[in-house]
């Protein structure tokens, strides 16, 4: 499924949630800024034999006690495969729409980012994707459009 399909069917899913214009001019504008970083429609994930995403933890270099807990996405299987914290007897890699990933980080308590490496071959160097940052581009984009809800109605 490509992006405007997975789009749709995400305005779909969320219509009777809020308005339909807030869908339109916030939220998928905000989750297509964020595809266009990644360049994709699908990525890849590492899952485990009970269907759940891993989640990796990462400690900073400098200071261990501070931690995140991020999933890993890859533009195709051997890429999963190759990168050096695959564990081969207890994960499988699956195929994820790219606004599955998105939602899954905006819904997920134990997760604090996606690490994208859409460039393939290169499991080395990846785009970090913060749920703090994606949900402030969310509510900045719901602010915008509100705020020009406002305007408008104080003007009719």
């Amino acid at each position: 499924m490509n992006l405007k399909s997975q789009l749709q069917e995400l305005s779909k899913g969320l219509q009777g949630t809020m308005s339909t214009a807030a869908i339109e001019k916030a939220i998928i504008p905000a989750i297509v800024s964020c595809a266009k970083r990644v360049k994709r429609a699908h990525f890849f994930v590492w899952e485990s034999s009970e269907q759940q995403w891993i989640v990796t933890t990462l400690s900073h270099r400098s200071d261990p006690s501070l931690e995140k807990r991020v999933v890993y996405a890859f533009t195709n299987t051997q890429d999963a495969k190759k990168h050096e914290d695959f564990d081969a007897p207890g994960f499988r890699v699956v195929e994820v729409p790219i606004i599955l990933i998105f939602t899954k980080l905006l819904v997920s308590e134990d997760l604090d980012s996606i690490i994208f490496f859409p460039h393939r071959g290169n499991v080395k160097q990846g785009m970090e994707l913060e749920k703090s940052q994606f949900l402030e581009l969310i509510k900045s984009r719901l602010r915008q459009f509100e705020d020009v809800n406002d305007n408008y109605s104080r003007i009719a």
